[in-house]
Parts: C-alpha cells; sequence; structure tokens
C-alpha cells in the first residue's frame, strides 16, 4: 500500500481497500486539524501585527515627545525666568545696555538660543542675536529701528533708520503669546525666517505683566533654529531603518532628521534608505487631511515594501508643525517572522511524523485488516474484483457456496437448495451488521 495510491484513492472517491481507506481518513483528520491551528494561528498573527504596530508606533511618538520636551524644557525654564526678572521689575526696556548684558548671560548658558527678545503692547522692543559669532543688537522705538553691535559689553557702531512698516505687536510670536492663558503657557510659532540670522527658525512666546502695572503687557521671546532641532531630533532612534520627518500641516516637508543628520560617514547608508517622492507625498498626504490620529499606525506600501507611519504634533502648544515616524515592516517584524517560520517548521514537522506513525500502524495491523469485509465493489471491474476475492480463498468474512440453486445429487433445481442459500445468506447478513 503505498501513500501515493491512496491520495488517489482519496481524490477519486472512497477508497475499497480497507487499509487505504483507513489511512485516508487518518489523514484527513491529520490535515483538518493542521489547518485549523494553521488558519487560527494566521488570524491570530493578522491581529498581533496591528497589535505590536500600534505599540511600537505608539512609543516613538511618546518618546519624540519626549524626546522635544528634553530640548523645549530648559527654554521654557529659561523664559520664566525671565517672565520672574520681569514681573518684579528685573527687566527693563529703556535700559538696553542692561538687557543685552542679562540676554547674553542667559544665550551663553542656552546656545540653542540664535534670538532673545523683549517686547510690550506699545510697539517697544530690545532684541539680542547671534549671527556668526557675532553680537546684535536691535532696538524698535517710535517708529525707528537702531541696530548696533554688542561688543564686550558696549554698544558700538550703531545704525538708526526708520521703520515705519515693523510693528512688533503684529508678530506671530506676540499675538500668539497675547491668545495663551495666563498661567505661564508658551506659546511656539510655525517655522518662519528669523530676523538678522538668516535662518529658519520656531519662536518660542510667553506673555507676562509687572506686579506695579498689571495693565501693561510684556512678551518675551525666545528663537531657535530648525538646524539645531533636527540635530537634536535626529539623534533619536526608534529602530535601526527608521525615518523621522517635519512636516507643516500644509503637508510641506522641513527636513529628513535621519538622512541629514550631519555624520557625512553615513552617506552611503543614507543614499540606499532615500524615502522615495511617492511615499514622501502619501505622508504629507496624511497630515493635510486633517487632524491625525495619534494612537494609532497606519500602514503604507511603496515599491513592494511595507511601511507604518505615526503622527503627531511637534508640541502640544501648536499642531502647525507635525513630526512623522516611518518605519519599514521588516524593522518591526523580523523577530516575529522567525518565530513563525519556527513555528511553521515544528508543525510541518508533527504533521510528518503523525504521518508515517499512521502509515506504520496501518502497515503493522495489515493482516488483521485483511480479514475485515470488503464493503464495496467498483461496477466498472468487478470481475477483477471477484476474481481477487476467490484467489484470496475462504475466511472469517468470506464463504464458497457449492451451488445455489442444484441439487449436488440429483443434478436438478430444487427450491429446498434456494431457501437454504437464502437463509444462509440473510444469517451472514446479520452477523455483519451487528459486529459478529
Amino acid at each position: 500500500m503505498s501513500l501515493l495510491a491512496t491520495l488517489s484513492d482519496l481524490i477519486k472517491g472512497c477508497p475499497r481497500n480497507i487499509k487505504r481507506r483507513l489511512l485516508r481518513d487518518i489523514l484527513l483528520i491529520l490535515f483538518v486539524t493542521s489547518g485549523a491551528i494553521l488558519a487560527i494561528v494566521f488570524i491570530q498573527g493578522i491581529k498581533t501585527q496591528r497589535e505590536i504596530s500600534t505599540a511600537i508606533i505608539t512609543e516613538a511618538n511618546r518618546n519624540v515627545e519626549k524626546h522635544f520636551h528634553s530640548y523645549t524644557e530648559p527654554l521654557s525654564n529659561m523664559m520664566r525666568l525671565l517672565a520672574k526678572w520681569g514681573e518684579s521689575g528685573l527687566l527693563k526696556l529703556d535700559a538696553p545696555e542692561l538687557l543685552a548684558t542679562q540676554f547674553q548671560a542667559l544665550m551663553e548658558i542656552q546656545p540653542n538660543i540664535k534670538v532673545l527678545s523683549l517686547t510690550d503692547t506699545e510697539a517697544n522692543e530690545v532684541q539680542l542675536s547671534l549671527q556668526h559669532d557675532q553680537w546684535i543688537l536691535r532696538q524698535h522705538r517710535q517708529g525707528q529701528t537702531i541696530t548696533s553691535n554688542w561688543i564686550n559689553g558696549e554698544i558700538v557702531k550703531s545704525n538708526t533708520s526708520p521703520d515705519n512698516n515693523y510693528n512688533p505687536a503684529a508678530t506671530t510670536w506676540f499675538r500668539g503669546a497675547m491668545t495663551m492663558s495666563p498661567d505661564k503657557q508658551f506659546f511656539l510659532t510655525e517655522p518662519h525666517m528669523l530676523e538678522l540670522t538668516d535662518e529658519s527658525g520656531i519662536t518660542a512666546s510667553l506673555r507676562w505683566t509687572k506686579s506695579y502695572d498689571p495693565n501693561r503687557f510684556f512678551i518675551s521671546a525666545l528663537s531657535f533654529t530648525l538646524k539645531d532641532l533636527m540635530v537634536f531630533m535626529g539623534q533619536l532612534e526608534v529602530t535601526a531603518n527608521d525615518h523621522i520627518f517635519l512636516l507643516q500641516r500644509n503637508g510641506s516637508l522641513l527636513r529628513n532628521l535621519k538622512i541629514n543628520n550631519l555624520h557625512p560617514e553615513s552617506s552611503t547608508k543614507q543614499t540606499e534608505d532615500q524615502v522615495s517622492a511617492q511615499l514622501l507625498e502619501t505622508v504629507a498626504n496624511k497630515v493635510k487631511k486633517g487632524n491625525p490620529q495619534t494612537n494609532q499606525s497606519i500602514s503604507l506600501k511603496n515599491n513592494g515594501k511595507t511601511w507604518w507611519l505615526g503622527l503627531s504634533p511637534l508640541s502640544a502648544a501648536n499642531n502647525e508643525v507635525w513630526v512623522a515616524v516611518l518605519i519599514p515592516e521588516d524593522d518591526i517584524f523580523s523577530d516575529l517572522r522567525t518565530q513563525w517560520l519556527r513555528f511553521g517548521i515544528i508543525v510541518g514537522s508533527i504533521l510528518l511524523v503523525a504521518i508515517f506513525m499512521a502509515v506504520f500502524l496501518v502497515r503493522k495491523y495489515s493482516h488483521q485488516l485483511k480479514d475485515l469485509p470488503q464493503q464495496h465493489i467498483d461496477s466498472y471491474s468487478y470481475e477483477n474484483e471477484v476474481a481477487a476475492l476467490i484467489r484470496a480463498g475462504e475466511s472469517t468474512t468470506l464463504e464458497f457456496k457449492s451451488t445455489m440453486r442444484a441439487n449436488l445429487k440429483t443434478g436438478k433445481a430444487g427450491k429446498e437448495i434456494e431457501r437454504s442459500f437464502h437463509l444462509f445468506f440473510e444469517y451472514r447478513s446479520l452477523l455483519f451488521v451487528f459486529g459478529h
């Protein structure tokens, strides 16, 4: 009895051989059970994939938020310090030399700050900026701009010019700070060109009042460049091949933080990891369509490769800038796929062992199975099968009768012979039905 013959009988229909029929039934049980297990594992695997990707994306968004908070926390503390100084009267717009000295000390402590300014609601402003290692002091008073070099604690090379078109109170950071609640919450602008530095950056601003003049509002503001922010955020690594992007609300890409991370020695890897323009456009469209779900992962396919995307606002204070974390599926599920492969090998091995055991058992007890009656004879090859039964000889389930009608003594047909044959046939049938 061969396994191929059994499979052939399985395809054609009910096997005529009892051994093949038994082996077929055992194999059917094995295959159905294995198929059910694999189906359950497959369905559960899809669910597990979604749960794992969502967990990783959620954790990545949380890490981005924490990383950005660690960047802005010292800056926000400095703004609150300025507010405390201002409330107590230590910051004076009419004393630009003193302000410049105070600002320079703070900016040297926090070199990420490129511009520091103080403005009131009467359009007066004192601003200190660091440009190409030079300190520039600029004052706005009564429609005039005074630009000076700040060297060794002194104002030198001042230049006064009319500036009727500039109003500090009309700037985005000033108006944004005025809209914030008075509980020391600061406002973050979207990326813009910083004055004097000619660099793209973000400005944080905070509103406060003096204790002895509560009706007059002041705004302290500091600015940092996108370049410094990119370098800092680029230090964050979620997976080995992830990409982190900053996008504006309109979907425009600010920069890829991982590719442009000021590490020229990794240029080869950067070239290999370039994200296609089509995929970037898909990510941008996700941001433009509305407020994305920050606790969900988004599956994207591009050039035969699957990516998982997570989106979150750069800051809770302003959703004009969004962070996109893009992770290739291989980074997430490489270990899981290895486990699935091992599981498949184990299940396949168990199935093969079970098949061989089934064949072994059927072969082992084949001599007992020979005594079982054959319940079905193929109508197309009945002559061969009947001949095979005759050649096998009598057994406990097969008996040859010498006659059905003829009386062997008289040589003539007899009713008593027919009755005897029919009674014997019915008796043997009853024995077979009741298992005796």
